[in-house]
């Protein structure tokens, strides 16, 4: 896992923001999980059916707690779409809930409790119930995430097995990408300027739209969700005036915006993200056409026909 990886998985794991996080995608923004609710959990699940205790290991995990343990939030964080996340987070969640089955399993079979076959062979008694596992991607990439986010859209079907459709489970995934959120009120943290900022940093103009509108709230945001904004956008502009500005309490990032503009490099941020997508761009040009490349990464096909030469 590479330093850029580490710091976003650290950044996410912030109690205050990992709730907001929960209570946007899943509560519309009402503020239903509380931080001081939340703790750490194991990250690591070992696969059952191995004999060298082969390990997935998950982003971030807390438990939410109650009166009792009310649920546990898997997050899952990804800069560039992983086509086969509905299996990695069907596998997630089904080894998480064979964790919970081994753990009153273990108790049964300590405490001799169980009594009839069907018990026995289950390890576990009928009116037994789990505890809820349920795990959201967090996909902060340059493109709209453009993935399966349910079973059957990864299953080829023909004429002779369409029938069979109706059959298969619809196992759908939870994602979030800030390309679709339409209210960004919905979240109560730094997480609101963080995602709006990202929604817009590769327009130029509305990314100024945006910081002369919300002058105020960009004004001394955090470091950490500085140093976010600035990884996630890939701006050298930005990356450079915290380090010339270190040593001050606070960071005006309306005010590193207005300075790449008034020296003639507004289209900092956005040209970082251009950036990115020309090296997507170079990496797809011994297998896709140009035409494909263009669409799938967002460019101008003379773009990518000039990368070609």
């Amino acid at each position: 896992m590479g330093e850029k990886d580490n710091k976003t998985l650290e950044y996410f794991k912030d109690s205050r923001r990992f709730a907001d996080l929960i209570n946007a995608r899943f509560f519309k923004g009402k503020e239903v999980v509380k931080p001081e609710n939340l703790q750490d959990a194991d990250k690591e699940l070992i696969y059952p059916w191995t004999q060298n205790g082969e390990k997935v290991l998950r982003d971030n995990v807390m438990k939410w707690m109650g009166n009792t343990l009310l649920a546990i939030f898997v997050t899952e964080h990804q800069s560039k779409v992983d086509y086969h996340m509905v299996f990695r987070i069907m596998l997630g969640e089904s080894l998480a809930y064979q964790r919970q089955w081994n753990k009153k399993k273990k108790e049964h079979r300590k405490q001799g409790d169980l009594k009839t076959g069907s018990e026995l062979l289950s390890g576990m008694k009928k009116e037994e119930k789990f505890c809820p596992v349920l795990s959201l991607v967090v996909y902060y990439g340059k493109e709209p995430y453009d993935g399966a986010t349910n079973l059957r859209e990864m299953l080829e079907w023909t004429e002779e097995t369409n029938e069979l459709a109706k059959y298969i489970p619809d196992y759908q995934i939870n994602v979030f990408d800030y390309h679709n959120q339409k209210n960004f009120g919905e979240f109560h943290t730094e997480l609101q300027l963080l995602f709006e900022f990202l929604r817009y940093a590769s327009d130029k103009d509305a990314l100024k739209k945006l910081l002369a509108d919300r002058k105020k709230d960009y004004y001394n945001v955090d470091n950490e969700t500085y140093q976010m904004i600035a990884m996630l956008t890939n701006s050298k502009e930005l990356l450079e005036y915290s380090e010339e500005h270190e040593n001050e309490e606070g960071k005006d990032m309306c005010q590193a915006i207005k300075e790449m503009i008034e020296d003639g490099r507004a289209e900092g941020i956005a040209e970082g993200i251009a950036q990115d997508k020309i090296n997507v761009a170079k990496n797809l040009l011994d297998i896709l056409s140009d035409e494909v490349i263009a669409e799938k990464v967002g460019l101008d096909i003379e773009v990518v026909r000039e990368l070609r030469k």
